[in-house]
């Protein structure tokens, strides 16, 4: 390869390289102001961190509430049993 090849091959390889930069900011910046397709609106994706935080603190909480009920139930009748047996002769 001579060295007009050689200046060719890198002038093309700048442009595609330019070009490609160009095309991925363009992507990034479309990608920072659209959500995705397919992904529902819901706080845990939003770009917001106090949005974030408290969507997780909310499912958390409707976690725990729902974890704990059949413990509460169980609790409830343990307690209702044992109160029903002290008056039993």
């Amino acid at each position: 390869m001579n060295d007009d090849e050689t200046l060719k091959l890198v002038e093309s390889l700048q442009q595609e390289i330019v070009y490609l930069r160009g095309r991925v900011d363009a992507l990034e910046s479309n990608q920072q102001m659209n959500q995705p397709e397919g992904l529902p609106k819901t706080w845990l994706l939003s770009h917001n961190y106090f949005k974030r935080a408290f969507g997780v603190y909310g499912l958390s909480l409707v976690a725990g509430i729902l974890i704990s009920i059949p413990f509460l139930c169980l609790y409830l009748l343990f307690f209702l049993a044992l109160g029903v047996g002290g008056y039993l002769p």
